[in-house]
């Protein structure tokens, strides 16, 4: 016959500090781990059970009291990635969403009259790069822009003249 009693988990609330403090710095999840003195596998397990657990809830079914810690760990470490699920990268930050061909940047400035501390993001736009249609244009079209239709259009141009 089993015993009821369990092994106590490794997820303890100093696993989850650190765990979710090197994820929110950009560290990959392997590394968080072994920072946390887990292995990379038990943390995708841990993170798996938050997360299915999370979405029993969303669903309606009822909370079971053991999961609360790995829900906890999984809420958090999502925060900690933002919302585009990058590592390091917060909602509405510098890593979010940008027009494509610009790049962006994070500026700390201190107002001098109010002494606010303010942060702003300045955009600065690309010149556009022609090699990467050129390979899109290859890649879909290669009838019309591989070297058979290089040749061909060649064909046709020393035809015109």
């Amino acid at each position: 016959m089993r015993s009821s009693t369990r092994r106590p988990s490794l997820l303890t609330p100093e696993r989850i500090e650190s765990i979710v403090k090197a994820t929110a710095v950009g560290v990959a999840n392997s590394l968080a781990a072994e920072g946390a003195g887990v292995s990379r596998a038990t943390l995708a397990r841990w993170t798996a059970r938050g997360r299915n657990a999370t979405q029993a809830r969303e669903d309606g079914e009822p909370a079971n009291a053991a999961d609360d810690v790995y829900v906890e760990l999984y809420r958090r470490v999502n925060s900690a990635r933002g919302a585009d699920g990058r590592p390091g990268h917060r909602a509405g930050s510098a890593g979010g969403r940008r027009e494509p061909g610009s790049r962006g940047t994070r500026a700390h400035l201190q107002r001098p009259v109010t002494g606010l501390d303010v942060e702003e993001l300045q955009t600065r736009y690309l010149r556009p790069d022609r090699r990467a249609a050129a390979w899109w244009l290859l890649l879909t079209e290669r009838q019309m822009f591989g070297r058979a239709g290089f040749a061909l259009l060649r064909k046709r141009v020393l035809l015109a003249h």
